[in-house]
C-alpha cells in the first residue's frame, strides 16, 4: 500500500522463531528485504502487531537492519533532485488530477525499497536469528540489572525503616496496647503488624532479647484474646 511493504514484513516476523535456526542453521534461507521505516512504526503497525504477536527482539532486530540497510538507499530528496522542471509539474499535474496515490507509491518505490534488492544486502535467517538472541541477551541482562537495583533500593529504605521502628520501640509498644483496648480484629492486624516490624527491627539491630522479654510479657497479658495470639503465634 503506498509503497509500504512494513505490514508484509511484520506478518513475516510473528512467524520467526530465532531458535528454529539457531538449533538447526538453514544457510540456504534469507529473511525478505527489509522495508524502510521498521523502527518508525505508526498506530496501524502497532495494531497489527497485536493481532499477529512478534516478538519484541525479533522486532528490534528488524528496526535496527531497516536503519542500517536504509542507510545505503536513496532518499525522496535524492529522487526528486534530478526530475526537471517539466518531469516535476508532470508529477504535480498527476497529484491535481487525483493520481497523488499512485504518484506517492512510485516515489517511495523508488527511494525506500527495491524489488531487486539494490539497496541492501539479504541476511541469512540463521544471521538474523544469531543477532536477536544478541538483542535479547543484553535486553535479559539490563532487565536483571534493573531488577536487582530496584531490590537493593528496596532492602536499603527497609533497612532505614526498621531502624527507626527501633528508635521508637517504646512508643510502638504503646500503640499496641490501645489497639489491643479495641478487641475488634482491624485492630489486631496492626497490632501484628507493627509487632512483626519490633521483631525484625531488633534481629537487624541485635536486641532480639529485650524484643523476647516484652513478647512473653504481651503474651501472658493478653493470653485469652485467642485471635490476636494466632496472628502472632509463629513468634
Amino acid at each position: 500500500m503506498q509503497g509500504d511493504y512494513r505490514s508484509l514484513f511484520i506478518g513475516w516476523l510473528a512467524g520467526f522463531n530465532p531458535d528454529e535456526y539457531t538449533d538447526n542453521a538453514k544457510e540456504d534461507e534469507s529473511i525478505p528485504p527489509v522495508p524502510y521505516g521498521m523502527d518508525m512504526l505508526g498506530p496501524a503497525h502497532r495494531a497489527l502487531i497485536k493481532q499477529f504477536p512478534v516478538d519484541q527482539d525479533v522486532l528490534k532486530a528488524a528496526a535496527d537492519l531497516s536503519r542500517e540497510f536504509m542507510s545505503q538507499c536513496d532518499t525522496i530528496e535524492h529522487i526528486l533532485d534530478p526530475l526537471s522542471r517539466n518531469e516535476m509539474k508532470a508529477l504535480l499535474e498527476r497529484v491535481a488530477a487525483g493520481d497523488g496515490m499512485k504518484v506517492m507509491a512510485e516515489l517511495n518505490n523508488q527511494s525506500f525499497y527495491r524489488g531487486d534488492d539494490s539497496c541492501q544486502k539479504r541476511m541469512a535467517c540463521d544471521d538474523f536469528a544469531t543477532q536477536v538472541l544478541d538483542i535479547r541477551g543484553v535486553r535479559v541482562n539490563k532487565e536483571t540489572e534493573a531488577r536487582a537495583r530496584k531490590k537493593r533500593k528496596k532492602e536499603a529504605a527497609h533497612r532505614l525503616h526498621l531502624k527507626s521502628v527501633m528508635q521508637r520501640a517504646d512508643a510502638i509498644w504503646s500503640e499496641i496496647d490501645k489497639l489491643m483496648e479495641q478487641k475488634i480484629s482491624k485492630a489486631y492486624d496492626e497490632a501484628a503488624k507493627k509487632m512483626i516490624d519490633l521483631h525484625d527491627a531488633s534481629k537487624q539491630e541485635k536486641k532480639e532479647a529485650e524484643f523476647n522479654r516484652r513478647l512473653i510479657a504481651f503474651k501472658a497479658k493478653y493470653s485469652r484474646r485467642a485471635a490476636m495470639m494466632r496472628r502472632i503465634s509463629k513468634m
